[in-house]
């Protein structure tokens, strides 16, 4: 197999994302990979010491980071799960995991989180890896907020140091949709610096150091940008009916930007045409272009009925029904069911039951909202050329910068945002979600086979959010007293 790290290997120096040990008692490594220095960690009733990873937590167990374009505008919140499962920051990087799937990187960024059996709370935390298995919370949040559309993107700053040989990660993470807008599509650019100083790796002349990469023999061009499989996608092994909106994969397409002279290599992964699915069109061909159209932002998430048919709110919940318009310019809002019953309204008899059973309950279909991003990073020489280069710490840092791309349609708001239902079904239960700052409780760790099993997918995408939000969320809290459910990633 050809990928990057073929590409760029044969360097005299080459480097590697910086890596270090936390200053607590369960020694937490792949700190000091994110280098967060336009980043501001808040932890609820407790504090977070950047410098030495040290940390102290609220009774809530919840931290997010907001992330700044290095002026003090807030671009985006980068958040993971309440301790014991996760810790902060939310970013690390590992090295060395040799259980990958062969032919896969041996390195990763993702989530600082614990497997089941192995949390915080327990005598030997045992903390998710690149192999992990389904379902094990290993993809980082960035949501994306205002400021990105505002400014030029979101800016995550990492370290890296001089090492033998280039170096690969697979990255493991999502974008998510806070921008208060729609979207048409996002880019990654990687490069270095932050904010106006920001240039991409080729200006920098860096072109031979950093890359990103797509491998088709780890990636179908389907993989690369998709929203929740539960929601949009066929039956596999891990979902045993197509996704509850359709059959077809929902996301992007997208195209990596060579380096010049260079084929599979680049500092530029932008999106291109969706892939296709209902997503554009539900109920497809009859309802309202706007009910969701365009990539929603949180402002206008919609609501959901679910049924949790194991009693433990740490496990994924059916969605049963979403609340919208049942045809373009009807008037008529109702409760509806998914695809596979052709979006039809559930039966008043059906809602009086749910309404009786404590096993429903309605929520926000927040992974409409959410990305999963999946690609490869490459880092080759690091020295003294580069433009970020401490001598005295003998590190540099590079950037990934993320990008929001507004929808250019006219699309207005969807016609439910003006419609509410009946006041939703409160189970009682308050429902910590598992997750800290503005994301979401998927359980998308993985869309592309990265540990030998076949594709990882997210779940229904029945979660919530401990963020306070505008639009349905914030008069579904305030008037409605919606539930929520405790959710796994």
């Amino acid at each position: 197999m050809t990928f990057s790290l073929f590409l760029l290997s044969g360097l005299a120096n080459a480097g590697q994302i910086h890596e270090g040990t936390a200053d607590m008692s369960h020694a937490p490594t792949g700190f000091q990979a994110w280098s967060m220095e336009n980043v501001s960690m808040t932890v609820d009733g407790g504090s977070y010491d950047a410098a030495t990873g040290a940390y102290t937590l609220g009774a809530e167990g919840t931290y997010k980071g907001a992330v700044d374009d290095g002026q003090g505008k807030v671009t985006a919140h980068v958040g993971g799960k309440t301790w014991p499962v996760g810790e902060p920051p939310g970013i690390k990087v590992v090295h060395g995991d040799l259980d990958v799937k062969e032919g896969r990187p041996v390195n990763c960024l993702m989530t600082t989180s614990y497997l089941e059996g192995g949390t915080l709370d327990l005598a030997l935390p045992t903390p998710t890896i690149c192999s992990s298995d389904f379902q094990t919370h290993k993809r980082f949040k960035v949501a994306m907020a205002p400021g990105s559309l505002e400014g030029k993107g979101v800016d995550l700053v990492f370290k890296v140091s001089p090492s033998e040989g280039s170096v690969d990660y697979q990255v493991f993470q999502k974008i998510n949709n806070y921008t208060d807008s729609r979207l048409e599509g996002f880019e990654v650019q990687l490069g270095v610096g932050l904010g106006a100083d920001f240039q991409r790796a080729s200006v920098a002349g860096l072109s031979e150091a950093l890359a990103l990469s797509i491998p088709a023999e780890m990636y179908d061009p389907e993989d690369i940008a998709t929203f929740s499989h539960g929601l949009f996608g066929p039956a596999d092994k891990h979902f045993p009916e197509d996704g509850f909106f359709g059959a077809e994969r929902a996301g992007f397409f997208t195209e990596l930007a060579p380096y010049t002279g260079q084929t599979g290599i680049g500092d530029l992964l932008a999106s291109t045409t969706t892939l296709g699915s209902n997503y554009a069109q539900v109920p497809p061909e009859t309802g309202p272009a706007e009910q969701f159209g365009p990539w929603l932002p949180s402002t206008w998430i919609p609501l959901g009925y679910f049924f949790d048919d194991d009693g433990n709110p740490e496990t994924d919940a059916s969605l049963m029904a979403f609340w919208g318009e049942s045809s373009a310019g009807s008037g008529e809002f109702t409760w509806m069911q998914g695809n596979a019953q052709g979006f039809a309204p559930v039966p008043e008899a059906d809602l009086a039951l749910w309404e009786a059973d404590p096993a429903y309950s309605t929520d926000f279909i927040e992974d409409l909202l959410n990305l999963s991003l999946n690609y490869v990073l490459t880092v080759g020489t690091v020295d003294a050329s580069w433009p970020t280069w401490q001598a005295e710490s003998e590190t540099a840092t590079f950037t990934l910068r993320f990008v929001p791309i507004a929808d250019s349609s006219t699309l207005g708001a969807p016609t439910y945002m003006g419609n509410i239902p009946g006041e939703p079904h409160d189970t009682g239960d308050t429902g910590d979600t598992g997750e800290t700052g503005p994301v979401d409780s998927s359980t998308d760790d993985s869309q592309v086979d990265d540990t030998g099993t076949d594709p990882d997918p997210s779940s229904c995408g029945c979660s919530s959010q401990s963020q306070p939000v505008s639009g349905w969320a914030a008069m579904g809290l305030m008037l409605l007293g919606l539930a929520t459910l405790r959710r796994r990633k």
